[in-house]
């Protein structure tokens, strides 16, 4: 976001900040007197054609990611955590679908948030699931059935 002192940029982002705050998002700076940058993703909505009837708003549609993309955002998201992921697990979230037919690992937020779930179970999960469901062999979790029931 760009523009002179009184163009409205501080309104602006005041009035960002009360709606982000609404949705668990906090703005990373506002600098007063200079020109400054807001950089926002969205999706189609009332929110974004707002921001974007506003002087200065520059609205950008961004790529999906392709399978390549996907897979390094996969090793650096799994390199935080110090782990590779079961190249049987990436292969199931690069082939989940939205309701829409997209590919899911298209979206980085759904992605990230796909990634950053598996990460968070260990053996300890796997070995539960298997206890609990060893009288049912069929139903029994393993890692690439726990992304397949990852909402697409």
């Amino acid at each position: 976001m760009t523009g002179v002192s009184g163009s409205g940029k501080s309104s602006l982002f005041a009035h960002l900040f009360r709606q982000l705050e609404r949705e668990d998002v906090v703005p990373l700076a506002h600098a007063a007197g200079i020109n400054a940058r807001l950089i926002a993703t969205t999706i189609p909505g009332v929110p974004s054609q707002a921001l974007h009837e506003r002087p200065g708003v520059e609205l950008r549609e961004l790529p999906r990611l392709d399978a390549d993309e996907a897979r390094r955002i996969a090793g650096a998201v799994c390199g935080r955590y110090h782990r590779r992921l079961n190249p049987e697990i990436l292969q199931v979230l690069l082939e989940k679908r939205l309701a829409d037919g997209r590919l899911s690992a298209g979206v980085p937020l759904w992605l990230e948030l796909a990634l950053e779930e598996l990460n968070l179970l260990d053996a300890d999960d796997f070995a539960r699931a298997e206890r609990d469901y060893a009288a049912r062999a069929r139903s029994r979790r393993s890692p690439s059935r726990c992304a397949v029931g990852l909402p697409g």
